[in-house]
């Protein structure tokens, strides 16, 4: 199934853990904890996938023990996707869905010049300009369609370092059972963006 979408270069280890990267949540974790990570080369781009739970983890001390006991609360279940497009994103700039539950508490500093985008998701960026340069009206239409597939909640972080990575909240049992479903809207992502004239820096000449 893997190499019927990414190809024969594929690696893949039930027991391996992707590494979350930079994302703007509507919670903090201090711990994360995975399973049945990938990696890929899909046309000429590394990819990597995998499950994920990220869990804030806290210590207190039992007041009739003494001892010092740990509580975990599950704040994030679901999958993690990262693709590196080997050159400098033109910005780094976050988005993330909001829910009824994150309403208040996801809060932009970027407004786009798109009503229902702005309604439905959280942009944050250090310069303004990144935003409005990456986040085109056909990447915000574009977003918001594959936000729709996803079945879950999304959460997007464009690296200026080059790369992607997008993290989808929902029950994880429900993605494996569409799981070559989910692959595939993860690589028809990869394969929207690589094309986007305004997702790369322009290079200068001096």
């Amino acid at each position: 199934m893997l190499k019927e979408v990414l190809g024969d270069a594929v690696e893949y280890n039930p027991w391996g853990k992707i590494n979350p990267g930079s994302m703007v949540f509507p919670f903090s974790y201090n711990c994360a904890d995975g399973s049945d990570h990938i990696k890929a080369a899909y046309n000429g781009l590394n990819i990597e996938l995998g499950d994920i739970e990220l869990i804030e983890e806290t210590e207190y001390t039992d007041n009739e023990t003494g001892q010092t006991e740990k509580t975990r609360n599950t704040q994030f279940k679901g999958q993690w996707l990262t693709c590196d497009f080997g050159k400098e994103l033109a910005g780094e700039v976050y988005i993330s869905e909001r829910t009824k539950k994150t309403r208040r508490s996801l809060k932009s500093n970027v407004t786009m010049d798109n009503e229902q985008f702005d309604k439905r998701f959280c942009v944050r960026a250090d310069d303004p300009q990144e935003a409005y340069y990456l986040l085109t009206p056909h990447m915000m239409e574009y977003i918001t369609a594959m936000a729709d597939k996803s079945g879950g909640t999304v959460y997007l972080s464009f690296l200026r370092s080059g790369k992607l990575h997008v993290a989808v909240q929902a029950n994880v049992g429900e993605l494996r059972q569409k799981f070559l479903g989910e692959l595939r809207w993860f690589t028809d992502l990869v394969d929207t963006l690589r094309v986007e004239d305004t997702l790369y820096k322009k290079e200068t000449n001096v």
